[in-house]
């Protein structure tokens, strides 16, 4: 179920378009190169496929803007992890996958969102969401920019780490293993795009039988 939301949300935009596939893979192996249970780590998985769905209630024309968003839009934007959390909510025993999932955005100095949460009132799963999040945004590629190189990713990453906003660890985790993560997002990512394209292609090809058939009775007519 998971994964049918993470479809449903990123295929709502071109920009978006693998972005769930990409953090639900890297936060699985975060979860696992921290030793995290494996219950656990099958948790932070569904966390990662569905910690986007409260962009359901944004505008397209607001995720697919390709310019700088206004400080209105920005606001828009943001409310999607508290739509997120609001939505989860919802479905009975899914409390602690909605704490990892919604609190993607929140930061260890209480500067987050939505609830600005800090240090231990986040727990290591909302953690190892937040930094996954972080690395699949910067290093995939979007339709208006190619993905960040590791220098640059790892620059961020410590200077968020070390300005208290993600957790130094989890981060450190990440750079001893990159190559290893980096080859996890991308091998998941490939595959989620040949599905984006296929489906694209589909509904393509259904438009097209659709105006044939207009034609046909058109002319039947």
């Amino acid at each position: 179920m998971a994964k049918l939301f993470a479809r449903v949300i990123d295929f709502r935009s071109n920009f978006t378009a693998v972005h769930s596939e990409g953090v639900a893979a890297v936060a699985r192996r975060l979860a696992q190169l921290s030793k995290c249970d494996e219950m656990t780590c099958k948790k932070i998985l569904a966390a990662g496929y569905v910690h986007d769905i409260g962009k359901l209630m944004v505008p397209a024309e607001i995720l697919e803007k390709p310019g700088k968003l206004s400080e209105e839009e920005f606001a828009v934007i943001k409310g999607h992890t508290y739509y997120t959390y609001v939505l989860l909510d919802q479905v009975k025993g899914l409390e602690e996958i909605n704490a990892y999932a919604s609190m993607h955005h929140e930061r260890l100095d209480g500067t987050g969102y939505p609830f600005k949460l800090k240090g231990e009132e986040l727990s290591l799963g909302s953690r190892i969401m937040a930094v996954a999040d972080v690395f699949t945004a910067l290093t995939e590629n979007r339709p208006y920019r190619k993905g960040m190189q590791k220098d640059a990713v790892i620059e961020i990453l410590r200077n968020m780490a070390d300005d208290n906003k993600i957790d130094k660890e989890i981060v450190e985790t990440l750079i001893t293993h990159y190559q290893e993560v980096t080859r996890t997002r991308i091998k998941k990512q490939t595959k989620a795009r040949k599905r984006y394209k296929d489906f694209k292609l589909a509904l393509e090809e259904e438009d097209r039988m659709e105006i044939q058939r207009g034609r046909t009775h058109e002319i039947n007519e």
